[in-house]
């Protein structure tokens, strides 16, 4: 009589978290190649930061262990088969805060956050089913400013003021002060939309006065910030 024996390894899951993350929040930034985001901890021993470029993130499978990196779309870090990166992992309570880098201007970027319990096959996720008030949330990256450049014609009463295209743009704001910090504006060149050009004449300057201008871009996903600031000294 033959006696056979087998041993089969079968790895137990972890205990699933009973209350998922909540309440993400994006921190103000004038980059737009990077995100910053907060959120308040659920109850799992380790959390993760998922992330999605223009649609909502594809959930981690249970028994699978994903490695976290903060620049976006790096390959250790993707979800098999899906378009989703785990961008930040927490092992600890309090860490609850990332920097989400490598990313595209003027584009929506999906986030959500899992509690897990476990480690390696018998890490266990908290089912998508408990997502939670704003998680997950949207957030689109900032157009860079245009850049203001130097006049391209003064004389003693007018100057051109002048900057570099935005992709996107459908118009542009100039301001002009004769103060740097712009508190003092020149007539009506406060927000004055000058449509989508480069270069703006400004007149009825006075003579051997110094002004200040900066610009910046209107696109159909918002304003971008100011660009630098331009002195000029009429002649």
């Amino acid at each position: 009589m033959i006696n056979l024996s087998f041993t089969q390894n079968i790895k137990t899951l972890a205990i699933s978290p009973k209350k998922q993350a909540t309440n993400i929040v994006f921190a103000n930034s004038d980059s737009s190649h990077e995100i910053a985001l907060m959120w308040k901890r659920g109850d799992g021993k380790r959390c993760f930061v998922l992330c999605n470029e223009s649609e909502s993130p594809d959930y981690p499978k249970d028994g699978f262990e994903y490695k976290a990196n903060a620049n976006f779309t790096n390959s250790e870090s993707q979800i098999t088969g899906t378009k989703t990166f785990v961008v930040f992992e927490s092992k600890t309570k309090n860490d609850n805060k990332t920097f989400v880098k490598n990313l595209k201007e003027a584009t929506d970027y999906y986030f959500a956050i899992v509690e897990a319990n476990g480690d390696g096959e018998s890490i266990r996720y908290l089912a998508p089913e408990n997502l939670t008030k704003l998680n997950p949330r949207k957030k689109t990256t900032n157009i860079n400013p245009p850049v203001a450049l130097d006049v391209i014609e003064m004389s003693d009463t007018t100057f051109t003021a002048h900057w570099t295209l935005v992709p996107l743009a459908v118009t542009y704001e100039l301001d002009v002060s004769q103060d740097e910090s712009f508190q003092n504006y020149f007539r009506q060149y406060k927000n004055l939309d000058v449509g989508n050009f480069q270069d703006m004449p400004v007149a009825d300057c006075k003579t051997g006065t110094k002004y200040y201008y900066r610009v910046r871009a209107i696109t159909s996903k918002g304003k971008t910030g100011y660009s630098n600031t331009i002195p000029v000294t009429t002649k």
